[in-house]
């Protein structure tokens, strides 16, 4: 059995890839379009939580601090709090739905 774990090829030989078969792959992935496009959607949204801290932080420094406003501070530090608890739960449903579709193709 463990003769098959092993690769007994040339370790520098390049993959020939050609354009039916990945025609053939995408055709396996058809049905989870809608996934596919969701998860996209969603890993940009992550992307956009993450450029938000920068901004917070500069308003905080740049308006916030100098003007002594308590309620902009508390809603500021609210933003910093709750920026990485929705990227930790954007992360999650983004590894669900990425091993939901993978899984889905092998088995399709």
């Amino acid at each position: 059995m463990w003769r098959y774990a092993y690769f007994h090829g040339d370790p520098d030989q390049k993959a020939k890839v050609s354009w039916p078969l990945v025609r053939r792959v995408l055709s396996y992935a058809r049905p989870y379009r809608g996934y596919l496009a969701l998860t996209l959607v969603l890993i940009l949204v992550q992307s956009g939580l993450g450029l938000l801290t920068p901004l917070i932080f500069r308003d905080l420094i740049d308006h916030t601090l100098p003007a002594q406003d308590m309620q902009r501070l508390n809603l500021l530090a609210f933003g910093l709090v709750l920026i990485p608890i929705l990227n930790s739960v954007l992360g999650i449903v983004i590894r669900r739905l990425n091993s939901g579709i993978g899984e889905g193709v092998i088995y399709d």
